[in-house]
């Protein structure tokens, strides 16, 4: 892959200092990595049934949904890396993604994903500075998971429920944070990672908490508004070894966060009335796996004080119950072809003295490395979700039932 010669400076600063010195640095190259992905899949799902509308045209009477479509994905990576004269690494990784939703997106809006800097030594471990997953969320062992796990109800279905009902901790969390990973001592490493909010990226709004045509500033617009959770902290400690041919991986992590100051009903910001607060977040989470020829099983158990969709992001209201999940799976490789199934379950807060929302989901795919970076994949998957808010078709209270297979092809560069 051709590098793109970056750093003019340090190149003019390496001659400067002397040819000893300059030999043992290597001035910032940038190469361009990513992926792209097409799928094509068939999802059935009972909020899609019985849906009515009063608007016109297309939502007046009936709505029936197609049970089949395509679906595209993919981001551009931009990764630079450089080496100074006392051996330490540095960098920075740009993650663009090519098909952003958002208001007035069709879903093909331009964005960043992840973008974060560097700096890393093997005596010294790995400093993250930026827009990346929490610590938390990075070193966290899980077990094997088939290509596109619980893609139907992130990507083919609508939003509803809990999407990332059986995700890491955080679910990458890609608010702007310190991140820092040590070097590994006789098996062991640990991790911390720290936010100030639920913020991300350089602006001081969040999201689009801008509306576009009049300029006002949402009451969820401003990364400082302390509408979000505050000082994030996650951390994780890790043990991985071989014994015999046996691989083992195990890890403990946390997340803990105090809950947003400000919880406010109306826009723009200062308009409405604050009402209560939620409790504080948090997650945890314990996991382990084993390998042997090929074969890699393993299990994960998350609990903690938080509602939502992701384990550790939002604190349930005062008084409702906590949350946990389940998750176990295995993978088996053979040549060029790669197999794996899962099966979880999860329970989410709710309020008090009431029933609380269950989710089940049972899921088995097939990858096949055709060349390097290129694969073909496929996986049926079926979820479960019990007294479920209103959605589609459904009323608030009944049984959700998504089930779907998607085959595609995937391409890492």
């Amino acid at each position: 892959m051709r590098k793109l010669l970056l750093g003019t400076t340090a190149v003019v600063g390496a001659a400067l200092i002397g040819a000893t010195t300059a030999s043992a640095q290597t001035a910032p190259t940038a190469r361009i990595g990513g992926y792209f992905d097409f799928s094509a899949g068939s999802v059935n799902d009972n909020a899609d049934r019985n849906i009515t509308g009063t608007a016109t045209p297309t939502t007046a009477g009936t709505l029936t949904l197609s049970r089949y479509d395509f679906r595209v994905d993919t981001e551009i990576h931009v990764i630079v890396q450089g080496k100074a004269a006392n051996g330490l690494t540095y960098g920075a990784v740009v993650e663009f993604e090519m098909d952003a939703v958002g208001v007035g997106s069709a879903g093909t809006a331009f964005n960043t994903d992840e973008m974060f800097a560097t700096i890393s030594g093997p005596g010294f471990g790995t400093v993250r500075l930026g827009d990346t997953d929490s610590a938390a969320g990075l070193m966290q062992v899980r077990p094997a998971r088939y290509a596109g796990f619980q893609g139907l109800r992130v990507n083919w279905v609508r939003a509803g429920g809990n999407r990332y009902a059986f995700g890491p901790i955080n679910d990458g969390a890609d608010n702007t944070k310190v991140v820092y990973m040590s070097p590994q001592f006789s098996g062991f490493d640990f991790g911390l990672s720290f936010a100030l909010n639920g913020g991300e990226g350089e602006r001081e709004v969040r999201g689009v908490g801008v509306n576009p045509d009049t300029g006002a500033v949402t009451a969820g617009g401003l990364q400082r508004a302390r509408i979000d959770r505050e000082n994030e902290l996650t951390g994780a400690l890790r043990y991985r070894g071989t014994f015999g041919g046996v691989g083992i991986a195990a890890s403990f992590a946390f997340s803990q966060a105090s809950a947003p100051f400000n919880i406010i009903t109306a826009s723009p910001l200062g308009t409405g009335a604050l009402i209560n607060r939620t409790q504080n977040p948090t997650a945890y989470s314990v996991g382990l796996t084993t390998t042997f020829a090929g074969l890699n099983i393993g299990g994960e158990y998350t609990w903690g004080r938080y509602s939502g969709s992701s384990p550790g992001n939002t604190g349930p209201a005062a008084g409702n119950s906590d949350g946990n999940h389940w998750l176990i799976g295995a993978g088996y490789t053979i040549a060029d072809v790669r197999l794996t199934a899962n099966f979880g379950r999860a329970v989410f807060s709710s309020a008090p003295n009431a029933a609380s929302q269950t989710s089940r989901i049972i899921g088995a795919g097939a990858a096949y490395t055709l060349a390097p970076g290129w694969s073909l994949y496929g996986y049926y998957e079926t979820q479960r979700d019990q007294n479920v808010a209103a959605i589609g078709g459904l009323a608030g209270g009944a049984t959700r039932n998504t089930n779907g297979f998607v085959i595609g092809t995937s391409l890492t560069f």
